[in-house]
């Protein structure tokens, strides 16, 4: 699955964590795994997914911080992390992202 380019799997329930895995997918432009019960911290790994213009992540259990190193994602124009419990601040250095059209936390 190395040139998978969309990866949805929305509304499931599934559990567990992020898979750190998943971040071999680097032409992936769409990631999303909205409405799910997901928990743990978005892995660091994810900002190697440099192809990525949408991440959906809204509507989980998710918790820690953003990971500073989404400043590699070069080509983000989305992203969604709404309805979790992440904390912190959204990092000054996010402002690097000239193509965000959309951001909801």
């Amino acid at each position: 699955m190395s040139q998978l380019k969309e990866f949805a799997l929305d509304a499931n329930q599934f559990t567990g964590t992020l898979p750190v895995q998943f971040s071999a997918w680097r032409k992936a432009e769409f990631f999303s795994m909205f409405d799910n019960v997901l928990t743990g911290s978005v892995p660091i790994e994810y900002s190697e997914l440099i192809s990525l213009e949408e991440m959906v992540f809204g509507t989980n259990k998710l918790t820690g911080t953003l990971p500073l190193q989404f400043t590699n994602l070069k080509f983000i124009t989305r992203l969604n992390i709404f309805d979790n419990f992440i904390t912190g601040t959204l990092p000054e250095e996010y402002s690097v992202f000239a193509r965000m059209e959309k951001l909801v936390m």
